[in-house]
């Protein structure tokens, strides 16, 4: 049946919607003057949002681009006081939009925002309502961005319908809900009254004044509770869509409409009233929407915690006075000044002498870390001690911590697999319920006769549809999943990552910096040369020198371990016994994954690796390559020194296996995934490493230039078709790999994080948190499975109960907020921990264990 289908469509010609490109399944168009003089629209909610946007002589672009001409301002994207919060870069900006009330709005303003000049791409999340563009080269005009959201009904904000919005709007909704409850009391009371009529005679007298009381109480219901519900249907009737709230203002509206008809005497076919129907429903739906809010603020919750790192404002010092400026006016330069217990406004280098300051944000550390003048400092560490000043090396908004946050809400902009089959079933199914509640009517209506029933099946139809609980099924758990992540000190950039994570088979793992701690140091300098009239602890103080001035501003792992001990020399040496100047070392040039060339004196020296130093014409005996074999036995790396033709030394450069590097890698195979091992040191230290973390043998590649580790992961994702490989590195010499692998993790062991070349970024460097990640990418696929098995079950046997009348309008309103509420918990079990999870599985035991007894006994 499906082929044939299949077949049928093959033949039609496909034509998309002019608006929001989706393909048109029924015949919505409008005229205009201008080529190709009709558009066609897949709903009229596109055809509304065009002629919104634009009138019928123009295009929506042209529309836009006139706008920007009309206003008179040049099309410049700037970073002015008021645009500062809505931009991140020139390649990409965030900002959150307000007065989306469900996900039908989403496509409709993500093509409005795509039409305009210079915005590549755009994207909402369906829980925070934070929209990410991704724009061209040029530059772009934020102003006009405001006015086309504007025009269609929305605002903007920075961070949208965000934690402190959505925990207003509970607050609102549960006293609207407490209202509705006080209000009803009186409702159900005169109902009773009512009730009573058919056991007991009641004058007429008395069952006026009732229906008019009930009006009264109702009307303030429907006016004060169902605001909201009235408003966002009002909103979509406009523009001819629809949402959950169309079904239930319908429903209400008639219910109340038909019941006040009956109150002031202007139908007279039926003495039965629906206010307590009415009246229900709006308090039961508005608890249920309590519910959700409050379930969608709570998976914010991760991201809130890490905007509370950011402080508005910061103290300049500047000629010895204080003067509070906002966090957008810091410039590379300045002098602040950080008072205990506040947080640190701007990455940078201390200038006081010693601070105390809290980065567990960060590494994950619980205790406060000690620094020293000229260390590194970063934005939103927490200051522990007492007053201190720092230099900021750049504005606010190019800090570690904005690049988290930036990194941070990419994750919330979903758009996966599921979410895409939902947006297809969201866009019919209100217009198929209202459909059947009409048809409904019209049946018991034309067999019966009876008015109040038909009136009592259409409203139970109509109440008892969840368009909610397929549009919750998807978002609300990878919400609830992402801020769980970001509590675990994981950040992830798109919803899409967890989909990749359940196809991948194969992990590779960069050695330097992801395996080990990425801090390498000096264990031994060996010489291959007599010391001759010197001493050899001076020729290799000398020896050394040499290397740390060529190395100390290379970016490189190994390179580091120079650094740190240039540095320290620095302080330590006296001014005798530094016998090499900077000045004496020239023309340094690096190639990644060999080593380092240059001029120390007339003389050119080369720093680097065994093949390094042969490509340049220096050879290694067999008895020095013997003494460097039984160090990297051991793991270390070696760097030789040559200079000229001769080898002078090589250097040991030992690294610290990561604390958890071995359990991660068994976590990692115990889930069936296959690990590998890529590095550019030699066979036995890779060889070392490799049985450390138990990782086999035949899966550890050693002398892989990054080149090299580029071909492989090409290579491994040829050979695997289907299945997805990750790399785990570092980000300094594997960046060509990690962009190459179908997704990239990052551990850090540096705060210069390449955040965009990542898909995540495991902020504590903890390698078992990759365990984390694969286990919440399966939880997210079962829970949206479970969930939208149970949207389709309930609304297949609701629908029909309703229709049957076996479902009234209050039961039907229950099982309604039911579901939504259903749908939330089965969400919110993603952020259970292992505890909880083991505490639930013993419940359950005990559970089975009693009802087994209860029914034996």
């Amino acid at each position: 049946m499906f082929n044939f289908i299949h077949k049928i469509k093959e033949k039609q010609k496909p034509v998309n919607c002019d608006f929001c490109g989706a393909k048109v399944k029924r015949s919505v168009t409008a005229e205009v003057k201008t080529p190709p003089y009709m558009l066609n629209f897949c709903c009229y909610g596109c055809k509304i949002g065009y002629l919104t946007l634009g009138d019928s002589e123009s295009s929506i672009s042209d529309f836009i681009i006139n706008d920007i001409e009309l206003s008179g301002q040049a099309p410049v994207f700037k970073k002015d006081k008021d645009d500062a919060s809505l931009s991140a870069d020139n390649e990409q900006i965030s900002f959150g939009i307000k007065g989306v009330t469900c996900t039908s709005c989403i496509p409709v303003i993500e093509k409005a925002l795509e039409l305009q000049e210079n915005v590549v791409s755009a994207k909402i999340n369906p829980v925070s309502h934070m929209v990410t563009l991704n724009l061209g080269k040029n530059e772009t005009n934020i102003k006009n961005i405001k006015n086309v959201l504007k025009k269609l009904g929305y605002s903007v904000s920075e961070y949208g319908d965000s934690y402190d919005n959505l925990k207003e709007e509970s607050y609102s909704l549960l006293a609207r809900f407490g209202f509705g409850v006080f209000m009803s009391m009186n409702i159900m009371v005169f109902s009773l009254l009512l009730y009573s009529k058919y056991f007991l005679k009641l004058r007429s007298q008395i069952v006026n004044y009732s229906h008019f009381i009930l009006w009264t109480f109702t009307t303030a219901i429907v006016i004060v509770v169902g605001y909201p519900i009235f408003k966002s249907a009002f909103k979509k009737l406009i523009s001819l869509t629809y949402n959950s709230d169309t079904l239930i203002s319908i429903g209400v509206l008639s219910a109340y409409i038909y019941s006040s008809l009956i109150t002031f005497g202007l139908y007279r076919r039926s003495s039965g009233v629906f206010f307590d129907t009415a009246a229900m429903i709006l308090i039961l739906i508005t608890f249920g929407k309590f519910l959700e809010a409050s379930a969608k603020r709570s998976s914010l919750s991760g991201l809130h915690s890490l905007t509370l790192l950011k402080p508005d404002t910061a103290t300049l010092y500047m000629d010895g006075i204080e003067k509070d400026i906002d966090i957008k006016d810091i410039k590379a330069g300045d002098i602040l000044s950080v008072k205990p217990g506040t947080a640190i406004p701007a990455d940078g280098k201390l200038v006081s002498e010693y601070a105390t300051v809290d980065e567990s944000m960060f590494t994950g550390e619980p205790l406060s870390a000690n620094k020293k003048s000229g260390d590194n400092i970063l934005a939103g560490s927490i200051n522990k001690g007492g007053n201190i000043k720092i230099k900021a090396e750049a504005e606010a908004y190019k800090s570690y911590l904005f690049k988290m946050l930036r990194f941070a809400e990419k994750a919330y902009n979903m758009k996966i697999e599921p979410l895409r089959y939902i947006d297809e079933i969201s866009k019919t199914f209100v217009p198929v319920i209202v459909g059947i509640s009409f048809l409904t009517f019209i049946f018991y209506y034309f067999f019966t006769g009876n008015i109040d029933l038909s009136v009592t099946r259409f409203i139970s139809v109509l109440v008892v549809a969840c368009p909610c609980a397929f549009g919750l099924a998807a978002p609300l758990v990878i919400t609830n999943a992402i801020s769980k992540m970001q509590k675990d000190k994981i950040l992830i950039n798109g919803a899409e990552t967890f989909e990749i994570l359940n196809k991948a088979d194969t992990v590779v793992f960069d050695k330097t910096g992801t395996l080990t701690e990425g801090l390498p140091s000096i264990r031994e300098v060996v010489l291959c040369v007599n010391a001759g009239d010197t001493t050899p602890d001076l020729l290799k103080e000398e020896f050394t020198q040499i290397a740390e001035i060529a190395e100390k501003n290379i970016t490189d792992r190994i390179a580091e371990a120079f650094k740190v001990k240039y540095e320290n020399d620095s302080k330590l040496l006296s001014p005798e016994r530094k016998k090499i100047a900077e000045g004496d070392i020239s023309d340094i040039l690096f190639k990644t994954g060999y080593g380092v060339g240059a001029k120390y004196k007339n003389s050119d020296i080369f720093i680097g690796n065994e093949e390094f130093l042969r490509m340049n014409n220096i050879e290694i005996n067999e008895e020095t390559a013997k003494k460097a074999l039984t160090y990297e036995k051991d793991g270390s790396a070696i760097v030789y020194l040559g200079i000229e033709n001769e080898l002078k030394c090589f250097f040991v450069i030992a690294d610290e296996i990561k604390k958890n590097a071995s359990e991660a890698v068994r976590g990692i195979r115990n889930a069936g995934k296959k690990v590998i091992m890529l590095s550019g040191d030699s066979e036995p230290a890779v060889g070392f490493i490799a049985s450390a973390v138990g990782i086999p043998a035949e899966d550890a590649y050693f002398k892989m230039k990054p080149e090299g580790k580029l071909e492989f992961i090409k290579n491994l994702k040829r050979d695997k078709k289907n299945a997805a490989v990750i790399f785990v590195g570092d980000g300094l010499n594997d960046i060509p790999a990690m962009e190459e692998a179908d997704i990239s993790i990052l551990s850090p062991s540096r705060y210069e994080i390449p955040f965009n070349r990542s898909n995540a970024v495991l902020l504590d460097g903890n390698l078992e948190s990759i365990i984390k990640l694969f286990k919440a990418s399966s939880d997210v696929k079962r829970i949206i499975k479970e969930n939208l098995l149970f949207s389709f079950i309930y609304n297949f046997i609701a629908i029909p109960l309703a229709v049957f009348g076996i479902l009234n309008p209050l039961s039907a309103a229950v099982s309604m907020m039911a579901s939504s509420i259903f749908i939330t918990i089965n969400s919110l079990k993603i952020r259970r921990t292992e505890k909880n999870r083991v505490a639930d599985m013993q419940n359950n035991k005990i559970l089975q264990k009693t009802i087994f007894n209860v029914i034996r006994g």
